[in-house]
């Protein structure tokens, strides 16, 4: 699973820091006798470092009795930061039109006293909302609001977060170069001004593109500075995403072992902050791993872990993508001995073992399991994993001899694709229709479609520089 690094603002910051006594804050927050600026203050550190990841549900109710106390003392600044907390507690559990509307409030609130910081940084977690909707040009527009704010501000070192994460939008697209070029964009400024955590940020980003570009050296080079840095900063999210990034290096060049074990110390970090959404994420991987060694038992395991947390953190887009791996799995499934099915499901598991009995019954599972992705992701509104969902689903009904229903969902794919701009999407929707069509004896559309997917081969990675 690729992670690359979307700041959220006044989260990220805070976070990083040496954890400080949950106690002594909370102590702070009740003490009357404090400030009320130092009460809202050590209760908005205590909801991020005791709350936000952990226990959203918790954090959000905390954050009312912030919103509740600033109105009372008439302080609209810590208002509106509260309703930016509360807009994160909601996207962390996948409840998106929720979140927004939170963030919106409070960049309204921020708007009505003049503070253009808080406004660009509730600007700067409005297009990481969208940015993990797959609203790219939306998520582009606000980084760039926030970029503007900052700048006019004179906060550099936060211009060069939005930059960083303009860049993370163009990797989205498509569009390599520009995304590795706002990113160096950002790296230098970082270097610059000796923001160590940002230039940590830039090493990790762009260890990732060159990942993705096949520069495998150079990409190692980058992530291994990057984890260096965030361990000198003891930054325990940094850490994660250094492991989580080294094994995505290694994964894509199948050394296997060495992702997992990369993938394993990601875990303990993700387990030792007490991060669940990290701790799932860290199950995916280690379940794509095994996969990929064939070991479907141990994946299958794996990714109900996973699922598990993610349906309790309500991150239902999470769910969908997991969907698709489980069955891409399950479809890889021989017969099972007595000895796997004592360790195929875990406890809980929302899956029964009559689904796997015989290679029918599988057969129907995976198809229940990527029709469900499917009508997720449309209703969360996440256009690359309708487009994945709709490949896998022509893929599935092709080899069923369903020509029909796979020329449906491979041309949906491949319109959505289209929309987007998304030149990877594009390749494999044409990729997938091209075989369909061939399948059903089309000559002169599939032709069209293979000198399409050469086309968009050919100019896959434009050179465009920033302004």
């Amino acid at each position: 699973m690729k992670i690359l690094v979307i700041i959220v603002s006044s989260l990220y910051a805070l976070v990083s820091f040496s954890q400080t006594n949950l106690d002594s804050l909370r102590t702070s927050w009740e003490s009357t006798s404090n400030h009320d600026t130092i009460r809202l203050n050590s209760l908005g550190e205590l909801i991020i470092k005791g709350y936000i990841f952990s226990q959203p549900d918790s954090a959000y109710y905390l954050a009312q009795q912030g919103i509740a106390y600033s109105i009372s003392k008439n302080l609209p600044i810590y208002h509106g930061k509260f309703l930016s907390i509360q807009g994160v507690s909601f996207d962390i559990r996948g409840r998106g039109d929720e979140a927004l509307a939170a963030y919106q409030k409070s960049v309204a609130m921020h708007k009505s006293c003049g503070n253009k910081y808080g406004e660009a940084s509730v600007l700067n977690n409005i297009g990481a909302y969208y940015y993990h909707i797959d609203k790219l040009e939306l998520a582009i527009n606000s980084f760039i609001a926030s970029k503007d704010l900052y700048e006019e501000l004179n906060l550099a070192s936060h211009a060069t977060e939005a930059l960083n994460n303009i860049g993370a939008v163009y990797n989205e697209l498509g569009s390599d170069s520009l995304a590795i070029a706002y990113m160096t964009l950002a790296l230098e400024a970082s270097v610059k001004m000796d923001n160590k955590e940002g230039v940590a940020q830039g090493y990790v980003n762009l260890g990732i593109m060159h990942q993705e570009k096949g520069r495998y050296k150079l990409s190692l080079e980058m992530l291994t500075k990057g984890l260096k840095l965030y361990k000198k900063l003891n930054d325990k999210l940094g850490i994660f995403l250094g492991y989580n990034s080294l094994g995505l290096l290694y994964y894509s060049q199948e050394k296997y072992e060495l992702a997992l074990d990369y993938y394993i110390k990601s875990l303990d970090v993700a387990q030792e902050m007490d991060n669940k959404l990290d701790i799932a994420d860290a199950y995916s991987n280690i379940g794509n791993v095994y996969s990929e060694q064939n070991k479907n038992v141990k994946a299958l395991e794996f990714y109900q872990r996973a699922l598990k947390i993610y349906r309790g953190q309500e991150k239902r887009s999470n769910v969908a993508g997991l969907y698709l791996n489980i069955g891409s799995v399950i479809l890889d499934f021989d017969t099972l001995t007595d000895d796997s099915y004592s360790g195929l499901l875990i406890e809980d598991s929302e899956f029964k073992l009559a689904d796997f009995e015989t290679k029918q019954t599988r057969e129907k599972l995976v198809r229940n399991l990527y029709y469900e992705s499917l009508d997720i992701y449309e209703i969360v509104g996440v256009m690359q994993g309708v487009v994945k969902a709709n490949l896998l689903i022509a893929k599935l009904e092709m080899q069923k001899g369903k020509h029909a229903l796979a020329l449906k969902h491979a041309r949906k794919a491949y319109s959505l694709a289209k929309k987007m701009s998304n030149i990877r999407l594009e390749m494999l929707s044409v990729e997938v229709l091209y075989k369909v069509l061939k399948k059903i004896n089309n000559p002169s559309e599939s032709l069209a479609m293979h000198e399409e997917f050469i086309l968009l081969k050919d100019n896959a990675y434009p050179l465009v520089s920033p302004r």
